[in-house]
């Protein structure tokens, strides 16, 4: 049997365990409380990030289409201001991109337009914007965010009977080469 002082030594003991087990528990609610203060914070910043990102699309999507129709007005635009006699001069770089889009019926985009030529992405670019102002239409899509170019259809007759552009005949007979050994080793 325990004596006095151990039943009372214990008795304080469980007494002070009990009082740190409270305030434990108080602790860690308080944390728990804080804790979920800061995820119900996280999440209405997750939903409203959500949203803000819906309208950036949205934004983008009409900021796309501006500039597709902006495109089309500057072709027409130059088409206007341009006699329908008139001769185009290419550089053989823009020769040779003009040949793509010839031989292309589909739209195609930058990365294609590299492959085809063995060009860097930065380069077709500036190459397609210089054709466009020297007044060579292409029509301007997007695609599942990229930008796809086709050169235009009636230009393309244009080029077909009266050859407006003039090609290199040596910049014709590389990409003739190129699409051959392309057509054979695939």
């Amino acid at each position: 049997m325990l004596n006095g002082g151990q039943s009372k030594l214990r008795s304080e003991l469980a007494n002070e365990l009990a009082n740190m087990n409270t305030g434990l528990r108080k602790s860690f609610l308080k944390i728990k409380e804080e804790f979920d203060e800061h995820l119900q914070s996280i999440n209405d910043n997750t939903s409203e990030i959500t949203i803000l990102e819906g309208n950036i699309c949205d934004i983008d999507k009409r900021l796309s289409k501006i500039e597709e129709r902006m495109d089309n007005i500057h072709m027409m635009v130059k088409a206007l201001l341009t006699p329908s006699n008139f001769k185009i001069e290419l550089t053989p770089d823009e020769q040779k991109l003009f040949l793509v889009f010839y031989t292309t019926d589909d739209p195609i985009n930058v990365k294609q337009i590299v492959s085809k030529m063995s060009a860097t992405h930065i380069f077709a670019e500036e190459l397609i914007l210089s054709m466009t102002d020297k007044g060579i239409p292409m029509h301007r899509t997007d695609v599942d965010g990229e930008t796809h170019f086709k050169l235009d259809e009636e230009f393309r007759l244009i080029q077909a009977r009266e050859k407006i552009i003039k090609i290199d005949p040596e910049v014709s007979r590389k990409y003739q080469n190129k699409l051959l050994y392309s057509f054979f080793s695939e």
